[in-house]
């Protein structure tokens, strides 16, 4: 449906013989006999009636628009040669092309109101087959597509991304995906407004001032193939696959370099500089990339980095796509929206045992409390219970309460069937939904707030193995008492409700253990515990550099050399010597000039990290100022000047590390034994870049190899033949980095579903104990094992709840309240 359509004010007019050209487009003349006013009045009259039937076909479009009523109504058609439409991304970006076109078509001509709705109709339907077009295109990415998204210029009052382009985009599940851009649009959160209305040839100072206020308030906003929500230009970056093709595989091993750095610098300590909440994040990236990239030693990817064919906007697009885990680390710790957890009742005490994998003691009670209380209601319910009406329906579903009367039965079943029906309409959906968010899928019920982007972000960090065994027993109990439990409390509840004949008592009997299941969250909402959730939040900042820094690739040769391909030289100076597969960690440092142990493990070296620590040669300015301060202060011997200037290992949980010692991690040490700065010193400037200036086949412009750009000489920007066919595809072996071609078709719905059979049906458990072993991971194994056994039960207790629920409530309908007809009124 198109709703993009012009109104027009009126029509050019001729005075005196003289076409409007002669005076210019601006230039109307009174027409002779007419009083301004009476002018004014019919031009009014003719805005409204247009107004009035660009309206009735918006209503056969569906879209309801109210009727222009007054002349306020129809002040922004008043004007010479003026007429407004709305902004939609076409109409920003095809405004300078229709303005010249009516300067050249219809300049000194008479310009009547159907010459000027033929264009406005022309203009339209063409969007209307680009529309239709690009519906009905093959929806896969090319090379070509992907560079042109990252280095195409951007005029200051465009959206940074347009229709059509290729950006990936943070899902639901906290992982970046390729997508295509299917429409943008500039407004507030509210989905509701069409857009603000924009003045054809009016004068730019006329609108600068009241405009200023209204940018500053807007943003763009764009929806993106295969995501169901609108996102914001934060939560977008240009293609990783595009990136590396350009500039190399360098910018990513700075990151995680910079990722090392970010956590050494990092500190739980209030009102000093350093502090989690009191450091600026992303101005701590953008200092040590600028210090890289201007390095000396990185001179050929500062070349790539500043080619004149790699425009500003392709600078900005890899600096921003790098800067993507500093980007969240920042929204984190400055309370963003969506991201402070303090705006969540969602954290549990066992929430903390998840992320932290520690402060075991308070969860430790609570679970024995959680538990003990519905198991003790059981066995006092079934204790007078024979064996044989252990298997009758009866038992439990029906009222229990044999002394009662025949009334006091009837009205205990009818309360119990309205609480069966409760748990039928919000509880069954209530845990489904929840459910699926654990899965980290969003179904669009508000469920997407920062609680999920937390546990979203945690599932990541045990998807690619990076936690602790600690954190994973935590992620475990966590699971278990937020699934598993909670529906088996209710299942308890059922069976509870119906043991004394008396509506009261059931209702009673049905909030008490509602009580029990939110145990742990009333321990977590406590004063004394994390009041302001300043724990959790910088739990939150470490579990980001969980998540991004790769581990496993730096503590072998080999997984790094996979990582970043062939992408690793020796030597920048005369660009050979690149690594070959299967390279040893000696081989690697041997090349490098690093002299290593035999039980080293590449950039994880315990010893190396202790000497680079205090190494001069390694830190940045800030670092040797803070390094020589803190020297000073152990030095002096001065208790307050030394706590506040030595970084403390801060616990979660000092009982635990107590008595577990190292197995417990302080916040902001975790990858202490990689800060190898000699060894990354050695490495950080090593990876290729493309070569821009390669010139292929200059006699024939189409088949000049792999050159990336283009050889013929022309304004506008295009790519080598080679890239504009270069897609993915499964039978060449070619894949895109993030992309999934059936993503844009999954629904929520039936990704759960699948999640949960490919669970049920230990489909996923063999695929990742295949997988640990061609990976020569055999220690992961068990892992794996205890994993699902545990993920099992609670999926399986997941499909056993609304069964359970429901058929209770259909039997309880159809024959318990039937049955107690049958007893008699006092027994």
């Amino acid at each position: 449906t198109l709703t993009l359509t012009l109104t027009l004010t009126h029509s050019l007019t001729m005075n005196n013989g003289k076409r409007v050209g002669e005076t210019g487009l601006g230039g109307v003349r009174k027409a002779a006999g007419q009083s301004a006013a009476q002018k004014k009045e019919a031009r009014m009259r003719k805005a409204k009636a247009r107004a009035e039937e660009q309206r009735k076909k918006l209503l056969k479009s569906g879209v309801d628009l109210p009727p222009a009523k007054d002349e306020y109504d129809l002040s922004a058609l008043e004007g010479p040669n003026r007429f407004t439409f709305r902004s939609s991304e076409y109409w920003q970006q095809h405004k300078a092309s229709i303005e010249e076109r009516i300067t050249k078509e219809h300049f000194n001509a008479e310009v009547s109101t159907e010459t000027m709705n033929q264009l406005i109709e022309e203009t339209a339907r063409n969007y209307a087959s680009l529309v239709i077009e690009r519906a009905s295109e093959d929806s896969t990415p090319s090379m070509a597509e992907l560079w042109m998204t990252i280095i195409r210029k951007r005029a200051s009052n465009e959206p940074e991304y347009r229709i059509n382009d290729w950006v990936e985009f943070l899902d639901d599940d906290m992982e970046w995906k390729l997508g295509k851009v299917l429409r943008s649009f500039k407004g507030f959160h509210d989905r509701g407004e069409v857009g603000e209305q924009i003045e054809y040839l009016k004068d730019p100072s006329e609108e600068e001032d009241e405009n200023v206020e209204k940018e500053e308030n807007e943003e763009y906003f764009y929806e993106v193939e295969g995501c169901g929500k609108s996102l914001t230009s934060k939560e977008l970056r240009c293609s990783e696959e595009g990136l590396v093709k350009l500039f190399g595989r360098g910018p990513w091993i700075w990151q995680q370099y910079a990722l090392l750095r970010l956590e050494k610098k990092l500190r739980f300590q209030e009102n000093h500089p350093d502090d989690f909440e009191s450091i600026c994040i992303l101005e701590f990236a953008e200092d040590n990339w600028n210090r890289w990239v201007e390095d000396e030693r990185n001179r050929h990817f500062s070349d790539t980095y500043n080619h004149p064919r790699i425009t500003d906007e392709g600078r900005e697009s890899l600096r921003k796509h790098i800067f993507a885990p500093f980007q969240i680390i920042a929204q984190i710790c400055e309370y963003d929206e969506g991201w402070d957890p303090a705006n969540s009742s969602d954290f549990g005490v066992f929430s903390y045992c998840n992320f932290f994998g520690s402060g075991m003691i308070i969860p430790t009670v609570v679970m024995i409390i959680q538990w003990v209380l519905p198991i003790l209601l059981l066995v006092s319910n079934f204790k007078g219970v024979k064996n044989d009406e252990l298997v009758t329906l009866d038992t439990y579903f029906c009222v229990q309460d044999d002394s009662a009367t025949k009334i006091a039965k009837k009205l205990t079943t009818i309360m119990v069937i309205m609480i069966q029906l409760l748990y039928t309409t919000q509880i069954v959906i209530d845990r489904f939904i929840a459910f699926a968010s654990s899965l980290g899928i969003d179904l669009g019920f508000g469920t997407y707030d920062v609680f999920y982007r937390y546990k979203a972000l945690r599932g990541l960090v045990r998807e690619r193995r990076y936690e602790s065994a600690l954190q994973s027993v935590g992620y475990t109990l966590d699971g278990v008492m937020n699934t598993l439990y909670v529906c088996f409390l209710y299942m308890v509840n059922v069976q509870n409700i119906i043991q004394a004949a008396d509506p009261f008592e059931v209702l009673l009997n049905a909030l008490a253990l509602e009580f029990v299941g939110q145990i742990d969250e009333e321990f977590a909402n406590s004063k004394w515990w994390d009041n302001d959730r300043r724990w959790i939040r910088a739990v939150g900042v470490s579990t980001v550099l969980q998540a991004y820094i790769e581990k496993h690739t730096m503590k072998s040769a080999e997984l790094f050399w996979r990582r970043f391909n062939d992408e690793i030289i020796v030597d920048n100076d005369d660009r050979k010597g690149i690594l070959e597969e299967g390279l040893s960690i000696h081989d690697l440092r041997d090349s490098l000039g690093v002299k290593l142990k035999k039980d080293a493990k590449f950039l994880k070296d315990k010893e190396v990290a202790k000497e680079d620590a205090s190494k001069i040669e390694y830190m940045t300015p800030s670092d040797r100022v803070e390094f020589d301060i803190e020297c000073f202060a152990l030095e002096s011997q001065v208790l307050e000047a030394t706590e506040y200037v030595v970084k403390k290992r801060v616990y979660f949980g000092e009982i635990d590390h107590l008595f577990l010692g190292d197995a417990v991690t302080p916040l902001f040490w975790r990858f202490e034994h990689y800060r190898t700065w000699s060894l990354w010193d050695s490495i950080l400037y090593c990876a290729r870049t493309s070569d821009l200036d390669t010139k292929g086949d200059t006699k024939n412009p189409d088949n000049h190899n792999t050159a990336i750009f283009s050889l013929r000489k022309s304004a506008k920007l295009e790519f080598g033949q080679f890239w504009e066919e270069y897609e993915p595809n499964a039978k060449l072996g070619i894949e895109f980095l993030n992309w999934d071609p059936d993503a844009a078709r999954k629904n929520p719905v039936k990704k759960a579903a699948q999640t949960i059979c490919r669970t049920i049906f230990f489909v996923e458990l063999f695929e990742k104990i295949e997988e640990s072993y061609e990976a020569k991971k055999y220690k992961d194994i068990p892992f794996w094992i205890y994993d699902a056994a545990f993920e099992w039960l609670s999926y399986f207790i997941q499909i056993i709840f609304p069964i359970y629920i429901i058929f209770g409530l259909f039997y309880s309908i159809a024959y318990c309240y039937g049955a107690v007809k049958d007893v008699p009124a006092a027994t």
